[in-house]
């Protein structure tokens, strides 16, 4: 009896790990897709500023969600790890990267791209520490379907990006899981290869984001509370990256572009929301990791936020207009989706 009433304990514990796996899934792709809805709205002045300072903007609502997950039971003091540190200087530093990739390869493209290449980089890295595939053929054929209507999503265009490809400049998130930044879209037209190169290391950045997380002896729901030091570590690195700027425009007026104006009150409080938005995404994403997912699996199937990014598109700030891009948009949408449940249909 006491043997059957255990095996029914474990097996309960099992399906809320699923069910909270399965939750940070649809809550990462859902809030990763909408993070960047409170820099589109109205007014576009937040749009305007400096990578830099709406990147620290960004930051600092980072850094008050992760302050929340100190009051759940489990939080100590000794939790806290440099290890977050890197996690979250790896996320600011891709996050510069993107305005180069925008610049050279487009609104688009670039986003979809580099969604691509994080959802295959945390697919190889979940093997490459032990995750077991109950159905290697099946996963493989899923994270080429995901990967394959990510980057067909790419093509699809929209009419704000063909405009902003002359005159306006645009924030952007990173997938998985997931990142943000200004797009600087000049007229100047970019060597391609170079964005090419900016969007693997993009890729291997955030696809990387939660490697760290493997060090820290978190174990099961524990890691939620390795979001702690991933918000002080986001917070310290765009302060870090600020100073830099700051000694190199010192140094270098003529190279270094000024950062201008900071536009405290719009661009506080929309570049705050949406990294209230973007970390509550982040930690969705920290739970799709739970068993049965892990990291192979759950943070691949976050990368399909663009799906909801391209409904906001369509349907609320019309940047997909036309029968046919629409249709293309979810045809490419549902053979994600089908990737989608392949991968996870054999966990």
């Amino acid at each position: 009896r006491e043997k059957l009433v255990g095996s029914f304990l474990h097996c309960l514990e099992l399906m809320s790990d699923a069910v909270l796996a399965w939750g940070g899934v649809f809550g990462a792709v859902f809030l990763f897709g909408t993070f960047a809805v409170p820099m589109k709205a109205g007014s576009k002045t937040s749009m305007n500023l400096h990578p830099l300072v709406f990147q620290t903007y960004v930051s600092i609502g980072v850094f008050l969600t992760s302050l929340p997950v100190m009051l759940l039971p489990s939080w100590e003091f000794s939790h806290f790890t440099v290890l977050g540190l890197c996690s979250a200087f790896m996320w600011t530093l891709a996050n510069m990267m993107c305005a180069t990739v925008v610049e050279t390869l487009g609104v688009s493209v670039g986003q979809s791209l580099w969604s691509g290449m994080v959802a295959l980089v945390s697919f190889f890295e979940g093997l490459a520490f032990g995750e077991q595939l109950p159905n290697p053929i099946s996963a493989a054929v899923g994270i080429v379907l995901l990967v394959g209507g990510i980057v067909g999503l790419a093509f699809v265009g929209t009419d704000a990006a063909a405009q902003a490809s002359s005159q306006t400049r645009d924030c952007l998130e990173i997938g998985g899981a997931s990142a943000l930044t200004e797009a600087a879209i000049s007229t100047t037209r970019r060597p391609i290869a170079r964005g090419l190169v900016f969007v693997l290391w993009i890729g291997l950045l955030i696809g990387s984001l939660f490697v760290p997380l493997r060090y820290t002896g978190l174990q099961g729901r524990d890691k939620i509370l390795f979001s702690v030091s991933f918000g002080c570590g986001a917070l310290v690195s765009s302060l870090l990256f600020l100073l830099v700027h700051t000694i190199a425009r010192h140094c270098s007026r003529e190279r270094v572009q000024p950062l201008g104006s900071w536009a405290p009150r719009e661009g506080l409080l929309r570049g705050t929301l949406c990294g209230i938005l973007w970390n509550g995404g982040n930690i969705c994403s920290i739970l799709a990791l739970l068993p049965p997912l892990g990291m192979g699996i759950g943070y691949p199937l976050t990368q399909s936020c663009i799906l909801v990014g391209g409904i906001w598109g369509i349907f609320v700030f019309k940047e997909i207009t036309g029968c046919r891009k629409i249709t293309y948009f979810f045809v490419c949408a549902a053979v994600m989706l089908t990737g989608a449940t392949f991968l996870g249909a054999f966990k």
